[in-house]
């Protein structure tokens, strides 16, 4: 197995370890106007890689794991294995160190 298989691996080990039966977590979130429209934009950490989703009009008024699960279920997904060796080492390195619950 190669070295990045092994890593892809782990970081699903260490997700289902970390954050168990949750969808995701959101890792990044920014608000944006894209042709004049307000957008609210999520990253979403998943077990099957990152997740893309945004909201347009009015900021959600639903807790973070609500997001997470919702960009999860309709967001674009890039899986791990598309990711470059860097980028899977510093997601590998962010889950390695999250310290979130399990649940909230």
């Amino acid at each position: 197995m190669t070295k990045r298989k092994k890593m892809i691996r782990e970081i699903r080990n260490l997700y289902a370890t970390k954050l168990g039966q949750r969808k995701g977590v959101v890792v990044d979130s920014y608000e944006a106007m894209e042709a004049g429209i307000r957008t609210y934009n999520f990253t979403v950490l998943a077990k099957d890689g990152l997740h893309y989703g945004y909201w347009s009009g009015s900021k959600p008024e639903i807790v973070e794991r609500t997001i997470a699960a919702r960009v999860v279920d309709t967001g674009g997904c890039e899986k791990w294995n598309t990711l470059n060796d860097d980028e899977l080492s510093s997601w590998f390195k962010y889950i390695r160190n999250y310290q979130g619950k399990k649940s909230r």
